[in-house]
């Protein structure tokens, strides 16, 4: 497994999509500062995962896309994609190549894929776990981290050696058991509240059910009552029917022989009234005819003088035409003037564009001419740079024969200068010795004072920290407490939503009903739900409705009558009780006179169906319901609006006390008096909204923990560098106090060194004088040598001129040819405006002609419309003068019909009056008649109620009840009915009883079982869970104690080897819990005490962590590594052993390495180099490009793109 390819797009500085490939090996990433180089390492490890901002040297995520610069708009995402090479199968994945992408867009939204398919981040985690690969690991060091893998907390250091022992999986595999652990025992505190509920439950229905047997055995005994008082009552109602229809048909007789009588003089009547109705309407239609004539004249008249005023207004508008029709023809004109001129400009201006185009060209031209003299002066600069170094080897040899001969006189010299210093030093010394004793008395009271500066921030900040901690603790209970809070309303809403979902409190055979609904695939899909679930009520509202409703909250609504009478066939074959169905097909609500003005009485609340929101589709069911429902606030109101109501409406107080048709009143409480079932769902909603501000709120407080943390972290991080500060200050103290001690004892040693280096000074001369003359005659060979080589470099540097003249030249044809493409563009700019200009002339010169012909063609119309004016003038005049002589004949033969119209009349009206005295006696006769209707329909009317009350209580019609009779002894109405009232009162004194009680608490004693049983195994698997989590912390302790002892040996002999000897050790911060405990890191470099790490050099710190990266790596190599910039604070030494130690690692490992240093790069076994050629964009140059940048000493105008 190793890395193949990086591809960048908008990440950071990489504007233009961008591609390295690698091999296994090292390569090297090379640049100047700045240019985008850790880029790349910060690409690897943002898409392995990394969520921090600050890791990306960032603020927020956002910051890795591309911001764009003075000349670029911003990106809006941006996406980095990683192929890695999996032939050997390393990554549980199948596939031989995979590629892992990220994207981020400018929103805050973000994308992992895997192959091109969209996945998780914790897929991308499962991925790479113990592969030594990952954001946290050791696979990606980036700048500046070396020196913090020793300058942090022991604690900090745990993830780099969990990732090292393979004990991440381990980790990863207990938090998610923990969580488990944690799911399983907020289950069982959820199950035990629900046994806890239904204790009560069962307990309360235990005596429920009791009561309801006895109910229903009084019930029966009530119903055969009953029965007896329900057959004689109609038996009496059938006896008064009977008599009553007799009565009816004597009274029928008469009512036939008036009504004979009526109709001969109703036909005699007629035959007038057709005769009269004739008259009138030929009298009425000469009438119509006289005022349509008169009419027709005024109209006439009318519309004369509105066609001589049309006549006239189209004279005026066929003037104004006329000037229209002038002035367009002379802008038509104006602008074919324009067009020609704006074409004869436009012509001059493509000719002069042409001309400048022809002037660039020759400016490339020459350019190109420049580029290759320069290269031909370049080649004899590099063949004379060759003599010269031929010649220095000349000189350098005859340099080296000097040097034998005068060693003695280069040893005596370098001799007698060291006596010299040395006489100077001490001279000085001793002149300087008080002043340089004053001086660090000075520093060392400076020191000091700093020290007690330090001392006294440390105090604040203690001080600080503590207060930061304080207030986290007091936050932290506070958050502890609103959690708990949550956690009893998620209780509290499981344990309602679980009542709601096995519809606790419903009938038995509700129950079943709905819970079978869903497995029967013909007649399910029919039940719309329990009236209760399909209607939403405010709150206030609940009881009123719910008490309105009563039993009937209970129905269940279906689509037709069919799918009732499956599920009610469903009930009888199961014996699982009754139910009542309301079909929405069939429903019809009762339509009960509303009385007007109700709304404006005082404590109206409203109709039933008006205060409940429901689908629209269930609206006759509302209806049916609650439509002869009305709402008020209390119980005096209720009574009073009852006394003016009408008898069908039922009135409702908000306590759900009832008013009932007749005066009944129905009210009291019990102990619970909320609202069964409506008051659920609110119920359920308002935990579901307190939830919602608790976990609000515990947002806030976790952000404000998240904020004091971090005010910790950063004062805390401040005294641990003060703490730095104050041991680098004591041991500063320490230094100038030992400096004093050693200036007092060099004074008195410096003298008597004094007068022996003057006595040696003497002899040391007279030997020089000796060794001159034999120099003297070598140094004039090397001076001919010295000539031939400044004649060289004069030719060096005559051709360094000429070629810095040469691209000076270059330099001033670039930049005219910057200007003559500026200017080019000038004048395509203009060229395409002049286009624009033509275009434009010629679509206006367009409208101007449409416009004349528009207006050419409207004068047309007008001629014409005058002369169609002219001739209706005259139409209209003949007709005025026509309707004249009919209005004339009109009004003589209306004179003489209205005299035959007055003597029919009088004939008609004694007929009139006959026929009344007939309908009068035939009237008191219909009274009579509706007298004995309304007995034989209050008759019926009884005996319907009594049928359908029986119908309503025990389910069964008239002619049932007789076949059942069987042969009970008859006994009196008085007898039966003073049975039926004992077992009512019997009954009454039961109270409210709830008849499904008994189903009901078989049903909850089910269920606690259930439960129990439920309880038991979770109380099983949170032992299993918390054995796992024990095996696991085991596993770890023993793989990671074994790797721990395999790092520390290896990191001593690779900190041997990159030291050169010297010791190093780790060690465990604590040994009672190895998962939990901090690494201690102890160096000791080759000639130093075991100290402090503090203490060491930043060197010798980052040499120390390459040895840890180092034994790391040897131990457990990962596939590829990314290395920013690690050795940067290594000398040129360290350098060479570092890079020698990273080929040795390259064999097992891909290296990646961002670097300056020139020995790391020679190592490298292949180099890509970054650099900026525009302006805050990153971009791939060859490592020739940077080579000549190097040797040139300063930037080039050429640039080499390649891989």
């Amino acid at each position: 497994m190793y890395l193949k390819n990086i591809d960048l797009y908008g990440f950071k500085s990489f504007a233009n999509k961008m591609a390295f490939k690698f091999d296994k090996g090292i390569t090297g990433i090379v640049g100047p500062n700045g240019s985008g180089k850790s880029n790349v390492a910060d690409a690897v490890r943002w898409v392995l995962g990394e969520q921090s901002a600050k890791q990306l040297r960032g603020s927020k995520m956002e910051d890795v896309i591309f911001a764009g610069t003075d000349t670029r708009k911003p990106l809006g995402y941006c996406q980095v994609d990683l192929t890695l090479d999996n032939q050997d199968g390393k990554m549980a994945i199948d596939f031989k190549e995979v590629t892992v992408s990220r994207r981020v867009y400018r929103s805050g939204e973000g994308e992992y894929f895997i192959n091109g398919s969209s996945c998780r981040l914790r897929d991308v985690h499962e991925l790479f776990m113990d592969t030594g690969v990952g954001k946290e690991g050791y696979s990606i060091i980036g700048q500046g981290q070396i020196d913090k893998i020793l300058s942090t907390k022991p604690d900090d250091r745990r993830a780099l050696f969990d990732e090292a022992a393979g004990i991440v999986k381990f980790k990863t595999r207990r938090l998610e058991a923990e969580k488990k652990l944690e799911t399983a025992r907020q289950d069982l505190l959820r199950v035990e509240d629900i046994l806890r509920t239904l204790e009560g439950q069962r307990v309360s229905l235990e005596g429920q059910a009791a009561k309801a047997k006895e109910f229903l055995a009084l019930r029966q005994q009530l119903q055969e009552e009953e029965t007896e008082l329900f057959l004689q009552e109609m038996d009496a109602m059938e006896e008064a029917l009977s008599q009553a229809k007799e009565k009816a048909d004597i009274l029928q007789a008469d009512v036939d022989a008036v009504g004979r009588d009526k109709a001969s003089l109703a036909l005699r009547l007629e035959v007038l009234e057709e005769k009269l109705a004739s008259v009138r309407l030929s009298h009425e239609g000469d009438r119509e005819a006289l005022t349509a004539a008169r009419i027709g004249l005024e109209k006439a008249d009318g519309a004369i003088v509105l066609v001589r005023e049309q006549i006239k207004s189209l004279e005026q508008q066929g003037v104004h035409l006329e000037r229209n029709l002038a002035e367009h023809r002379r802008q038509a004109e104006e602008l074919e003037g324009a067009w020609e001129a704006a074409k004869e400009k436009r012509d001059r201006s493509h000719k002069d564009f042409q001309e400048k185009k022809g002037l660039l060209d020759e400016k490339a031209q020459a350019y190109g001419a420049a580029a290759v003299s320069l290269e031909e002066k370049e080649r004899e600069t590099e063949r004379i740079k060759g003599d010269l170094i031929e010649g220095l080897k000349a000189l350098t040899e005859v340099q080296g024969a000097i040097g034998r001969i005068g060693m003695q006189q280069g040893n005596l010299r370098d001799h007698l200068d060291l006596v010299l210093q040395k006489h100077t030093i001490l001279a000085e010394t001793l002149h300087s010795q008080e002043e340089e004793q004053k001086g660090q008395e000075a520093l060392l009271e400076s020191v000091e004072q700093r020290q007690k500066d330090c001392s006294n921030r440390k105090l604040k900040l203690f001080r600080a920290i503590s207060e930061w901690e304080n207030r986290n603790k007091v936050l932290g209970g506070l958050l502890n407490a609103k959690n708990r809070e949550l956690q009893g309303l998620e209780s509290k809403a499981k344990v309602l939503g679980d009542l709601m979902e096995h519809y606790d409190g419903y009938h038995f055979s509700i129950k079943k009903i709905m819970q079978q609904k869903d497995r029967d695939p013909l007649h399910g899909p029919g039940i719309r739900g329990v009236v209760a679930d399909l209607l939403q009520v405010r709150p206030g509202h609940e009881r009123a409705i719910e008490t309105a409703l009563g039993g009937n909250i209970q129905n269940i609504v279906t689509d037709n009558e069919e799918t009732a009478k499956a599920w009610i066939g469903f009930l009888k074959h199961q014996q699982y009780g009754r139910a009542t169905f309301l079909p929405m097909a069939t429903i019809r609500p009762k339509d009960s006179p509303r009385p007007p003005g109700m709304e404006r009485e005082p404590g109206f609340i409203g109709y039933g169906d008006a205060l409940v929101s429901h689908d629209p589709a269930y609206g006759a069911v509302v209806r049916f319901l609650l439509g002869r429902i009305l709402v008020v606030d209390t119980l005096d109101n209720a009574v009073r609006i009852g006394r003016g109501c009408p008898q069908s409406l039922r009135i409702i107080t908000l306590d759900g006390e009832i008013v009932n048709p007749g005066g009944a009143m129905t009210g009291g409480a019990y102990k619970n008096n909320q609202s069964q079932f409506l008051g659920r769902k609110r119920e359920l909603a308002d935990l579901a909204a307190a939830m919602q501000g608790l976990q609000a709120e515990i947002r806030g407080l976790e952000e404000k923990q998240e904020y004091l943390l971090e005010k910790e972290a950063g004062d805390k991080a401040a005294l641990e560098s003060l703490k730095r500060e104050e041991q680098e200050l004591n041991l500063a103290t320490n230094t100038q106090s030992l400096l004093l001690k050693q200036l007092s004892s060099a004074l008195e040693r410096n003298r008597e060194q004094l007068a022996d280096l003057e006595a040696e000074a003497v002899s040391i001369r007279e030997q020089l004088a000796a060794h001159e003359l034999s120099r003297a005659a070598l140094e004039a060979q090397i001076q001919d040598g010295t000539q031939d080589q400044e004649m060289a470099e004069s030719s060096v540097r005559q051709l360094a001129q000429e070629l810095e003249e040469l691209r000076r030249n270059m330099g001033d044809l670039q930049e005219a040819m910057t200007l003559q493409r500026v200017e080019n563009s000038a004048a395509s700019q203009e060229l395409v405006h002049l286009e624009e200009t033509l275009e434009r002339l010629e679509g206006e010169l367009s409208r101007s002609r449409d416009r004349a012909q528009a207006e050419s063609r409207a004068l047309e119309d007008n001629v014409r419309q005058r002369e169609s004016r002219m001739l209706s003038e005259k139409s209209l005049e003949e007709e005025k003068a026509g309707l004249e002589v009919s209005i004339r004949e009109l009004q003589k033969s209306t004179l003489e019909q209205g005299e035959e119209k007055s003597r029919l009349e009088l004939e008609a009206r004694g007929m009139r009056e006959e026929m009344e005295t007939l309908r009068e006696r035939e009237g008191n006769l219909a009274k009579e008649g509706m007298r004995l209707e309304g007995i034989l329909e209050r008759t019926r009317m009884q005996k319907e109620n009594v049928a359908s009350h029986y119908w309503e209580e025990y389910g069964l019609v008239h002619h049932q009840v007789k076949q059942q009779r069987g042969g009970r002894p008859p006994v009196s109405r008085e007898e039966a009915r003073r049975r039926a009232d004992r077992f009512k009162s019997r009954i009454k004194q039961l109270g409210d009883v709830n008849v499904n009680a008994i189903q009901e608490f078989q049903d909850v004693q089910e269920r606690f079982g259930f439960l129990q049983n439920q309880r038991n195994d979770l109380v099983e698997a949170v032992g299993i869970l918390q054995g796992i989590i024990r095996d696991l912390d085991q596993k770890m302790r023993d793989r990671f104690k074994e790797t721990f002892r395999q790092i520390n040996r290896q990191f001593q002999e690779v900190f041997q080897e990159l030291f050169g000897g010297g010791k190093a050790l780790l060690e465990l911060a604590g040994e009672e819990d190895v998962l939990e405990s901090g690494i201690l890191i102890h160096a000791q470099p080759p000639g130093k005490k075991l100290q402090n790490m503090l203490l060491l050099s930043g060197g010798e710190r980052a040499l120390t962590a390459i040895a840890l990266l180092f034994a790391i790596q040897s131990l457990k190599p990962s596939p590829f590594c990314v290395l920013d910039e690690i050795e940067a604070a290594l000398d040129d030494s360290n350098v060479d052993r570092f890079a020698a130690y990273l080929q040795k690692l390259s064999r097992e490992t891909q290296f990646i390495i961002i670097t300056h240093r020139k020995g790391t790069m020679e190592a490298a076994d292949s180099l890509y180099g970054i650099t900026m050629q525009e302006k805050g964009i990153s971009t791939q140059v060859s490592v020739k490009f940077l080579k000549d940048m190097e040797d040139a000493g300063e930037p080039s105008r050429r640039t080499e793109e390649g891989d």
